[in-house]
């Protein structure tokens, strides 16, 4: 499950539960007033900053999609 930690909501959060949900991931968004930036954590890893976590997320993206395509003879 995907974790994303964040102090205020922003625009950039709406994208990526937009974005999340469109993919059918398991995730979950949750206020810390402490952070700096927000931060993803997925299995261990953690991305900190807005560039980062989108980042992640195209990549996760590209990676699920590239995953469902469907391949003849495979």
């Amino acid at each position: 499950m995907i974790v994303i930690r964040y102090t205020r909501w922003a625009p950039a959060l709406d994208n990526w539960k937009e974005k999340l949900e469109e993919l059918v991931v398991a995730h979950r968004f949750e206020q810390h007033d402490a952070l700096p930036v927000p931060e993803l954590q997925e299995q261990g890893r953690i991305e900190r900053g807005e560039t980062a976590i989108a980042a992640f997320i195209k990549q996760m993206e590209r990676d699920i999609n590239d995953w469902r395509t469907p391949r003849c003879g495979v």
